[in-house]
């Protein structure tokens, strides 16, 4: 049987962990222990069993490729690609069963929830006329109080301002105030914004982390399944000063994902593929 290379599995440990896991009920697809992954799956890749964890959250959690940073996997399979790839999924799941990371999911949902704004209900015309009337009052107040220590020159310009703020002061105090109403629409206007935004934040915040985590793990999974449904496996490539590119165009402008299932192989997807559909059905 073949050798499952370390550049293989790192390509499938960081796809799954990446598209597809999240906590529900354990259910180990294979008859090994748990002695058996901490003693002898994460040494064979060459990394702790808390790296790996630490990789496998982060990856689930932040929706992006996390490198697992392994030194050596040339050890990792005694069977083929499949056999590892469903000691990997069914670690994994394992793993995100645990109330550990089930605690560590709901730290961070909290942690991405929109904060409320501040202000909920606008202020009045009134509310805001008092405000500015007691605001202005106060600065020719002070300006008052000092006007006596400016020099000549300095003193002019500062009369001038005071007069400018009488003259504010008589217009807030009128009943038919242009600049209050405005100013109150634009309240209205600028409270009313930010409600908006907060429940349209609160919505999108709500369907990228679901109260329930098995509401998180589907959308991975449906993830996962999406992409992998577009995937052609027999892609050929072609070499472009030293680098692998696709030979169709189109495929060489897909997302990194797409490539990185591509990558993986058709092998460890049709193994992954069953895996995801199974555990959807159980959600």
């Amino acid at each position: 049987m073949k050798q499952f290379s370390k550049k293989n599995f790192l390509q499938a440990a960081q796809i799954f962990t990446a598209l597809l896991f999240s906590p529900i009920l354990v259910i180990s697809l294979l008859s090994f222990s748990v002695k058996k992954y901490t003693d002898e799956f994460w040494n064979q890749l060459g990394i702790s069993q808390q790296l790996g964890d630490e990789s496998i959250r982060e990856s689930f959690l932040q929706g992006y490729i996390y490198n697992y940073g392994a030194k050596s996997a040339k050890n990792i399979a005694a069977g083929n690609r499949a056999a590892v790839t469903k000691d990997l999924l069914a670690y994994t799941k394992q793993y995100i069963s645990s109330e550990v990371f089930k605690k560590e999911y709901e730290k961070r949902r909290q942690g991405a929830k929109p904060p409320e704004p501040q202000k909920k209900v606008a202020k009045t015309k009134e509310e805001i006329r008092k405000e500015r009337i007691d605001e202005t009052k106060k600065a020719m107040d002070d300006l008052e109080k000092q006007m006596s220590t400016f020099a000549p020159d300095v003193k002019k310009i500062m009369e001038e301002a005071l007069a400018s703020q009488k003259q504010q002061l008589k217009d807030y105090q009128d009943p038919n105030s242009q600049m209050i109403e405005i100013m109150a629409q634009g309240e209205k206007m600028s409270v009313d914004n930010d409600l908006k935004n907060y429940q349209d934040y609160l919505k999108k915040w709500e369907s990228s982390f679901p109260a329930s985590p098995e509401g998180f793990i589907k959308k991975r999974l449906q993830q996962y399944l999406d992409i992998v449904s577009t995937v052609d496996f027999t892609a050929a490539l072609k070499d472009v000063n030293g680098k692998k590119k696709f030979v169709n165009d189109i495929y060489e402008r897909k997302s990194y994902d797409w490539k990185k299932v591509y990558r993986a192989g058709k092998e460890v997807n049709d193994v992954a593929k069953a895996f995801a559909a199974a555990w959807i059905k159980e959600l």
